[in-house]
């Protein structure tokens, strides 16, 4: 805000520029021709000056705020009688105004939109029933466009989104004057008329509806020795309005108790809808208690003195046209801008800054400043033989640039390792930044631009945040500084390392803090997250514990490690004949393992537990198993138990015999199917290979053993003795007679399975009974 106080201006040197892009057009120009440039804007986003003039060839164009070079605009095709005398940048669009029927082939009667690109938009005021005959001047808001006009005394309100005039829908009340000079700031509408400043204020209704525009306050300025010339105005010269803060500045050259002065300071107090002016201590800017006129210096020389001004943090920046030809008179110095700073009593000088681009003229008519960048608009006088024109150009100084805004992101208090913590100030086009940290532990990125972010190490320092605005030129401005206080992390406690095993297949990690009014978090080893002090977890790996503090957001880690043992024991068994056999009844298997700690155990078919050594008479499947004690891991090896105890198969020629008077000796044989099978007989307290004789009656074991698993099979056979003599009964002797020639001999034998037969005289042979006709003796034979 300005501070009242009393100013005391001084007058320094300075060279005043020439736009290269405007003196390349104009050189271009036919001989003779004076061109002037009327008015000029910026856009502060990408700073584009965009500037209007008469038809010498600059009526309308474009270019590079930074660098002077031309922007690509169309030809608009203005004819010679044509000028455009406004030039207002806002909202993405360009408002001129001047005197011209068309703009680039459309209809458009002295006011007109174009695009950042150079095309004419569909807006058109005089297409819809606005008569704008004469503009002097245009100023906007973000809704209505504000005209001022020679030919008229009423404000024309113009719809910026419509085109239309909205004068006969609302209230515009009259100024009574034709306004000459407007410009918008602090909700205000301020304009100048040939000696009156008018301050203007939007009533609403209670739906938030524009109703009237009313006059809110006026002051009479002729008092204090204001004339606003309008020849001098059409003539690019004129007052300046100025406002900041409800402050209203109008610039001129006064001519106020006896002194040429330059400025006027009111104060608009929205309260009480009172303007009052200020104590600006105007005598500061005299210049000469009587000014001087050289001679032989061309008529816009002689315009005022100190006509037009701009305001750039919390400097003023006044500028004029006499201003650099003082030195030719006994007053005041060779300067053509002067700058006061309001922050700072006693205290004004001429303006010293660095040219940018342009040539260095001294005369000004026009100033404006955007973006660390003072432009203005300087006037020079050529000569063509006899023949004299002047010419218009545009210089640009580089202004030391505004302190860097307020932080508009930013973070007060950080916590350790945060990362990307944004601070920015408001960006200001063409302007580079230096950013600086006094604390300890943090690193900037992005450093040079208005926006930064910062990473924030595990033992950050709390330090000042310092932003330095640098401009085209290299200038600095005076820094902004932000405070950054480290935030104490934490406590985190993620608990003993654990171990997944085979008994653990799943762990809980125990978090805890010493903190209160925390919340846990883990990170998995996968990436994902679990909300959760104590989570059962399955999976090896590296699990980092996050402990949020809810009242600062600050954070601290911790890590629990979770290794695996699930490596299972190795067992042993000894390879061997696990058989069963005739000669084997039980097996022994020892099995062992690789751990030295194992536990070994077996078990059968039937779940039945064995110890180790395995001794078994059983044929069957049988699992070691082995324990891995310190990790719970069970390995399994199996061994097969088989049987082998069948009997080889045997056979014997009979299964009884008899040793008799007439057989005393028999021959015992048998056989076996089986390989690997031996025969033996046994019997009468002897053992005789196969095959075997006898002579004695008993039992006999044919006996079959198989080699190969001891294994053996008997067959007896009943030897039995037959040698005892059959029982015999032979009858008495008989005689032969005459009465009985013959006689039979009837022998008989108590023993069974007998033969009995008869021999007697001569060969007499004959079956029991014997019919005998011959004396002699006969002999009975009985054979068993």
């Amino acid at each position: 805000m300005f501070r009242s106080g009393k100013i005391i201006l001084l007058f320094y040197f300075l060279f005043c520029s020439f736009s290269v892009l405007a003196q390349n057009k104009l050189n271009a120009l036919a001989p003779k021709l004076s061109s002037f440039i009327y008015s000029y804007d910026v856009d502060p986003a990408t700073n584009v000056l965009y500037y209007g003039g008469n038809s010498g060839g600059i009526v309308l164009g474009a270019i590079d705020g930074t660098t002077g070079t031309s922007v690509s605009w169309p030809n608009f095709g203005f004819p010679a009688s044509d000028r455009v005398t406004q030039v207002l940048y806002s909202d993405n669009m360009i408002y001129i105004a001047g005197y011209f029927p068309k703009v680039n082939g459309y209809a458009r009667k002295n006011i007109a939109a174009i695009d950042v690109n150079g095309n004419v938009t569909s807006w058109n005021p005089s297409g819809k029933g606005a008569n704008i005959a004469g503009p002097t001047n245009i100023a906007a808001d973000k809704n209505y466009l504000y005209v001022g006009d020679f030919s008229s005394t009423t404000l024309s309100v113009i719809s910026k989104a419509t085109g239309y005039l909205i004068n006969d829908s609302v209230i515009v009340e009259d100024a009574g004057l034709p306004l000459l000079k407007i410009v918008y700031g602090d909700s205000l509408i301020v304009a100048l008329t040939e000696y009156e400043l008018i301050l203007y204020k939007w009533e609403y209704n209670a739906l938030l509806e524009p109703v009237a525009l009313r006059i809110v306050g006026r002051e009479d300025l002729s008092s204090y020795g204001f004339y606003f010339d309008p020849q001098q105005y059409y003539s690019r010269g004129g007052a300046a309005l100025v406002i900041l803060n409800r402050n209203i500045y109008v610039i001129d050259d006064f001519i106020y108790s006896g002194k040429h002065s330059g400025a006027l300071k009111f104060k608009w107090n929205s309260l009480n809808n009172q303007l009052t002016k200020q104590n600006y201590d105007i005598d500061m800017w005299s210049l000469c208690s009587s000014p001087i006129r050289p001679t032989g210096v061309p008529d816009y020389l002689v315009q005022p003195k100190i006509n037009n001004a701009t305001y750039y943090d919390s400097t003023l920046y006044i500028g004029g046209f006499e201003l650099s030809d003082m030195n030719k008179g006994s007053c005041g110095d060779s300067y053509s801008v002067l700058s006061s700073s309001p922050y700072t009593s006693n205290s004004s000088k001429g303006f010293s800054g660095n040219l940018l681009f342009g040539p260095d003229y001294y005369d000004v008519r026009q100033l404006k400043a955007v973006n660390n960048t003072l432009y203005q608009v300087s006037t020079r006088e050529y000569v063509s033989g006899p023949d004299k024109y002047t010419i218009d150009s545009i210089s640009a100084f580089c202004l030391t640039p505004m302190r860097p805004g307020e932080f508009s992101v930013y973070k007060a208090a950080v916590c350790p390792e945060d990362m990307g913590v944004k601070y920015e100030v408001p960006k200001v086009p063409g302007t580079t930044y230096s950013w600086t940290y006094s604390g300890t532990g943090a690193t900037i990125h992005s450093t040079g631009t208005n926006s930064i972010t910062m990473d924030f190490s595990l033992s950050p320092g709390s330090g000042d945040l310092t932003v330095i605005a640098i401009s085209t030129c290299g200038l600095k401005s005076a820094p902004r500084t932000f405070h950054i206080n480290i935030n104490i992390p934490p406590d985190a406690n993620a608990g003993p390392d654990k171990e997944i095993n085979c008994t653990d297949k799943s762990v809980l990690l125990q978090a805890s803090s010493t903190t209160s009014g925390v919340m846990y978090s883990w990170k998995r080893p996968d990436g994902s997250t679990t909300p959760n002090a104590q989570p059962a977890v399955s999976k090896p790996g590296q699990y980092i514990l996050t402990v949020l503090e809810t009242t600062n957001g600050c954070h601290w880690r911790d890590t629990a490690i979770v290794t695996i043992d699930t490596i299972k024991p190795v067992p042993l068994i000894l390879s061997g004949n696990n058989t069963l056999t005739c000669l084997k009844s039980t097996i022994t298997i020892n099995g062992s393992s690789s751990g030295s700690t194992d536990s070994l155990h077996w078990k059968d078919a039937g779940g039945v537990s064995w110890p180790n050594p395995l001794q078994t008479g059983t044929a069957g499947n049988y699992k070691l198993i082995v324990l891995n004690t310190k990790n719970g891991c069970v390995a399994v090896d199996s061994v097969t138990v088989s049987s082998n105890k069948i009997s080889p198969a045997v056979s014997s020629l009979f299964t009884s015999a008899d040793l008799t008077c007439k057989t005393d000796t028999l021959i015992l044989s048998g056989s076996t199917t089986t390989s690997n099978a031996i025969l033996e007989w046994l019997g009468a307290g002897d053992t005789m290979l196969n095959p075997a004789a006898i002579a004695k009656a008993g039992v006999y074991l044919l006996m079959a053993t198989d080699t190969s698993n001891g294994c053996r099979s008997t067959q007896a056979v009943n030897i039995n003795y037959r040698q005892y003599l059959p029982a015999i009964n032979a009858p008495a002797g008989k005689t032969i007679t005459c009465s009985s020639p013959s006689i039979i001999l009837n022998g008989s034998s108590a023993s069974l399975n007998t033969l009995l037969g008869w021999k007697g005289p001569g060969s007499y042979v004959s079956t029991n009974p014997a019919t005998v006709t011959d004396t002699g003796i006969y002999i009975l034979t009985v054979t068993d």
